[in-house]
């Protein structure tokens, strides 16, 4: 309150908050604004930072025979240089698979008047060999049966079976010119795979099975009665180390 002279009272006015200066302070500016934001692709580490890259590995009607044997897919062969889709050091991190493809039966199994079934298994390789091992070469199953497939006690400490998925054909279920039954003569394999996985590769330009020194990526294809055929592709998104 303010009493002038003539012995009138007035409340005080308020100053407003707005059209005051602020008072400096002494706190440093990583205090007031907070961390410092980074982009998303960018990790902490203590390798430099960059950003995530691609390469998509393609199989064109690739015939998968029916068998223990299976089909190996190598799904990380990622050569070295200096493009988008090359690797810029021998050491790289996989974020993560994608699968886009179609499995086909073939002529025998859609011919036949059974539902059969079809496996695929994703194996990690710890120290990789020359060649993609056969299936049944680093598995043991039950009556060769593919659905009790686990990984043999001698190969444990390289293989290791990270993902197992199962689909059916069915075939033609026909007698004379009736049909008893719907087919299913394909299967559409979606699937995304998150790994965050390092990979290291030995000292060449050439991205094959035989020049990954540590944690090679096969997905093994099982057909348990008939053949069948794959189309698609698998993008791969990792993060050179450098």
């Amino acid at each position: 309150m303010v009493r002038t002279r003539s012995g009138r009272i007035y409340q005080a006015q308020v100053q407003p908050s707005w059209g005051v200066r602020r008072k400096r302070t002494t706190r440093p500016r990583a205090v007031l604004l907070g961390p410092v934001r980074r982009n998303p692709y960018t990790v902490k580490t203590k390798y430099a930072p960059h950003r995530p890259q691609q390469k998509i590995i393609s199989l064109s009607n690739a015939k998968v025979t029916a068998g223990v044997s299976g089909y190996g897919w190598h799904i990380n062969p990622i050569p070295i240089g200096s493009g988008y889709e090359d690797r810029h050091s021998d050491k790289i991190k996989i974020n993560n698979f994608s699968f886009l493809m179609q499995l086909r039966d073939g002529a025998d199994g859609n011919n036949s008047y059974t539902v059969h079934n079809v496996y695929l298994f994703l194996v990690r390789d710890n120290s990789s060999g020359p060649s993609v091992p056969t299936f049944d070469k680093i598995c043991t199953m039950d009556n060769s049966n593919p659905a009790t497939a686990v990984v043999d006690h001698d190969a444990r400490d390289r293989f290791k079976i990270m993902r197992k998925w199962h689909y059916t054909f069915s075939g033609a279920c026909k007698a004379g010119s009736t049909y008893y039954s719907p087919c299913r003569y394909t299967v559409d394999f979606s699937k995304f795979k998150k790994i965050n996985m390092e990979t290291e590769y030995k000292s060449s330009t050439d991205g094959s099975y035989a020049n990954i020194q540590k944690n090679a990526w096969v997905l093994y294809l099982v057909g348990q009665s008939y053949d069948f055929y794959v189309d698609g592709h698998v993008r791969v998104t990792y993060t050179s180390i450098v």
